[in-house]
């Protein structure tokens, strides 16, 4: 089973300093990051015991039982084409084929209870099961949860059949069958902002959650509140992070993809002059322009109805905060990231306090009020958004080749 960055990604940098990021992982979704090396333990000790490289660096990434031997492998995908290895080991694929659409959100999980997992895809909040690894038509669709929610998938009541649940915010709405209708419970675990894994910790055949805070893990063995049964340090701040069952013994440990040195952003990522390189149509370019003024609005919209002055458009952060939007798009950044440079690029616009708020989604054309609503709920984003003391900002709003839109708040006080 894997664990993935969720289909909406939002960070915020509180203060003078950057903050952690809100992102949730979840077993059954895509497992983020880039780079082609993985480091897998199959106990809950700080050292790797399984290490090879699979795919290229760039590739989109699963991890699933595709044989049914117990043992999670890794699977790539390319668009809509899946190729998959049924081996921790730098071979190539075994099989490949395509299910879905490019775009589609895929999830991972053995929906009836064969011992074999396969692929899901979600369109909004329509999941279309197939129930072998093969081309063809969905075996079941069924509808759950609301657009924005961040999906997990588990076995959930230990009967052999994953299932979904949805996340908001700290608060976990858990499904035990592969139909419509509400939660069969809901419960509360770790905090808004922390990363989420699912998997079977003890062996006892049902899934739980595990919480991500740097490179410490807090494990619980059942879907309830309360402390970590397990917490664990493993691998490096900047990896990303998965579970699976590495050993065939029943029970899931954590894996790491390992982050690949990004490549090097060019001036001008997404190309809106008409000439040169990374050209963009456009009309994708209006759209992009379009998002930027609607977003700016929004901002002091909420502003004024909390009776706080509008926030000014300052050209220097509007530049740093587009050419970031911009990077993240060329670079198809999985969730959202801070700058690296802010301190730098804030420093250099003589900002004396500041902050950020980024976002990604994954929709056809943007949509600025999803995104006000999400960092309205997140105290960070909203503190930064909300704060007095800052009364200058730049937006920033930029499309990927992959069908994601980012977005970037740089909030300033010379």
């Amino acid at each position: 089973m894997t664990a993935a960055a969720a289909a909406l990604a939002l960070m915020a940098t509180l203060g003078v300093a950057q903050g952690g990021a809100e992102r949730a992982e979840a077993q059954g979704l895509e497992v983020g990051g880039s780079g082609n090396a993985y480091y897998l333990n199959d106990q809950f000790t700080t050292t790797a015991n399984i290490q090879f490289s699979f795919g290229l660096a760039t590739d989109q990434v699963y991890f699933g039982d595709w044989d049914g031997d117990g043992v999670d492998t890794p699977m790539h995908r390319r668009g809509a084409t899946f190729s998959l290895s049924n081996a921790n080991a730098s071979v190539a694929p075994q099989q490949t084929f395509t299910y879905g659409r490019s775009d589609d959100q895929v999830l991972v999980g053995d929906w009836d209870g064969d011992g074999v997992d396969t692929l899901a895809v979600r369109r909004d909040t329509v999941f279309h099961v197939r129930n072998s690894l093969s081309d063809g038509s969905a075996d079941a669709v069924v509808a759950y949860g609301r657009s924005g929610d961040t999906v997990l998938v588990g076995d959930w009541d230990g009967s052999r059949t994953d299932t979904f649940a949805v996340r908001r915010g700290a608060q976990y709405h858990v499904r035990n069958t592969i139909t419509s209708g509400p939660a069969d419970v809901i419960v509360q675990y770790g905090r808004d902002d922390d990363d989420v894994l699912v998997g079977d910790w003890d062996g006892n055949r049902s899934d739980s959650f595990a919480v991500r805070r740097d490179a410490t893990y807090f494990i619980a063995n059942q879907i309830r509140p309360g402390e970590a049964d397990v917490t664990v340090i493993y691998g490096r701040v900047d990896d990303v992070a998965f579970a699976g069952d590495w050993n065939g013994d029943g029970a899931d440990t954590l894996g790491v993809r390992r982050v690949a040195a990004p490549p090097p952003v060019p001036a001008d990522p997404v190309n809106c002059t008409g000439t040169g390189a990374n050209q963009v149509d456009p009309a994708v370019c209006q759209t992009m322009e379009a998002a930027r003024t609607d977003m700016l609005a929004l901002v002091n919209a909420e502003r004024a109805e909390r009776d706080l002055p509008a926030l000014r458009l300052d050209p220097c952060l509007d530049e740093v905060a587009q050419h970031w939007a911009e990077s993240m798009a060329w670079l198809r950044t999985t969730g959202s990231a801070h700058n690296p440079d802010l301190t730098a690029d804030m420093r250099a616009c003589s900002m004396r306090s500041w902050g950020e708020n980024v976002a990604r989604d994954r929709v056809p054309t943007p949509d600025e009020q999803r995104i006000m609503e999400r960092w309205l709920a997140s105290t960070g984003h909203y503190n930064n958004l909300m704060t007095s003391s800052r009364t200058l900002i730049g937006v920033g709003v930029a499309p990927s080749s992959d069908g994601h839109w980012y977005y970037v708040l740089d909030f300033g006080q010379k």
